[in-house]
């Protein structure tokens, strides 16, 4: 008998598999909850759930806006280089150059 404990007590430990983890092992630590307890951690995991699947979903919605914006970026670089190729680089007129109207 004290074997059978053993090799299910091991295979519990072993595995993730939800159909060995709905016994208790002789000798294992549990813990009692009440009906309220059980209700508030039901709530907060729903809610938990629901706030990462918020998340999720916005997180494509700003992967698709960031590629847009890294590619118009890239396009606005190109057209820099090219205008900086043609025309040379842009002087700021200095301060005491610009006239006061």
């Amino acid at each position: 008998m004290a074997e059978i404990e053993e090799s299910l007590l091991k295979r519990k430990i072993d595995s993730y598999s939800y159909e060995l983890k709905d016994f208790q092992a002789e000798n294992e630590l549990t813990v009692e909850i009440t009906l309220n307890e059980y209700r508030k951690l039901i709530e907060e995991k729903a809610t938990a759930d629901y706030r990462i699947k918020k998340a999720e979903e916005n997180k494509y919605t700003r992967e698709d806006e960031n590629k847009k914006l890294k590619k118009e970026n890239k396009e606005l670089e190109k057209q820099l280089f090219e205008y900086r190729k043609q025309y040379g680089e842009l002087v700021e007129p200095k301060e005491d150059e610009i006239e006061e109207d």
